[in-house]
């Protein structure tokens, strides 16, 4: 009788997710693997991943990054491109729209103090995890989103976001979309 011994898998150091035999970096924290990664048989992997205290999740298991990934919209960790930032901006105005032209209709004032708060701290956060991400995209730090503040310099880091391409490949932030909603 012979028995069935699955192949080893390297487990990452930092966030000990399962690693695709042969990548330099991981592909859920983007931390470079080492060569003396853990090596442990299937049957010994846990099934829930508790994150270590320095990972982006802070000791909590693998919730935000679940379903389609809308936890990853107020995040700021990882990197988005281009059209996926524009995207994200006019989606938020889309919803502003929205709530707004719902908060003008009903005219309560109960409504629009909730209403409208929420809308509006919901946008300025998912608009600067947007942003954050797109800096990260070519290795920027997303203190740089301060600057938005400012209102000319404003203006400038709006053009900066659209105009400037990616780092290519892996940089300090993680691997390309590493931080995207779309999987």
């Amino acid at each position: 009788m012979s028995s069935y011994s699955p192949a080893p898998i390297t487990i990452c150091d930092r966030c000990g997710a399962e690693l695709v035999p042969g990548v330099r970096f991981c592909a859920n924290c983007g931390q470079e693997v080492s060569s003396t990664a853990d090596f442990a048989p299937r049957s010994a992997q846990p099934t829930t991943v508790i994150y270590p205290d320095n990972s982006p999740y802070l000791g909590s298991t693998s919730t935000m990054d679940s379903g389609l990934g809308i936890g990853k919209l107020v995040s700021g960790n990882g990197r988005i491109g281009r059209l996926e930032w524009v995207l994200t901006v006019l989606g938020i105005w889309l919803f502003l729209i929205v709530t707004w032209g719902i908060v003008i209709a009903v005219d309560a004032p109960g409504v629009t103090i909730v209403l409208g708060l929420a809308s509006l701290i919901l946008s300025v956060v998912v608009t600067t995890c947007a942003g954050v991400k797109r800096l990260h995209d070519f290795n920027q730090s997303g203190w740089l989103y301060l600057l938005m503040l400012i209102p000319f310099a404003g203006f400038i880091m709006l053009l900066v976001l659209l105009i400037v391409g990616p780092t290519p490949g892996q940089n300090q932030f993680g691997s390309e979309n590493s931080g995207s909603i779309i999987r």
